[in-house]
């Protein structure tokens, strides 16, 4: 289990759930198991709010990544379910993706987009933006670190709701 400053935890909400962290990065104190925040961060300790909010739409997921002082759009991520290209008859996924000039937040909503996609058989879209005002290489580390970490997390909860049956169809 993840230490306080880690933490990571899903709400289940009608049509959907909501994934959300809290990362902590620049203490002093010893960081605990699974904890990626490398050193001072430019002598400033910094908390950071990430969530991502999945909802179905039919079969489909739309999913919103977001945290940090000022959520945004800074793309769009649209993941199609194919057989995989290696031909070794898994499934994987198609991305498209559009971007806000000087945005980098696709790395995140592409890496979302594609793994849910690929895991439930579904087209996914997610969108979404992060931003700390000068953030430093560790706390970009530390942020890849817990959005992979709340992507294994959506997907658990997304095949469970598959298993399921749950969709948003009327």
């Amino acid at each position: 289990m993840m230490g306080k400053r880690n933490e990571i935890r899903c709400k289940i909400l009608p049509g959907g759930f909501l994934i959300s962290g809290r990362i902590r990065c620049g203490t002093q104190e010893p960081l605990t198991e699974g904890e990626n925040c490398a050193g001072d961060t430019a002598g400033r300790n910094t908390e950071i709010g990430l969530k991502i909010r999945a909802e179905r739409t039919g079969k489909d997921w739309t999913v919103i990544f977001n945290g940090g002082t000022e959520p945004h759009i800074g793309c769009a991520v649209l993941a199609v379910p194919r057989e995989s290209l290696r031909g070794n008859g898994k499934r994987s996924s198609t991305a498209s993706v559009l971007n806000v000039t000087g945005h980098k937040d696709e790395e995140i909503c592409r890496h979302v987009a594609e793994r849910l996609s690929a895991e439930t058989g579904r087209t996914v879209v997610c969108t979404g933006g992060v931003h700390l005002d000068g953030i430093t290489p560790e706390e970009i580390g530390a942020v890849r670190e817990a959005a992979g970490r709340m992507t294994e997390r959506l997907i658990e909860e997304a095949v469970r709701q598959e298993k399921e049956g749950k969709t948003d169809e009327r």
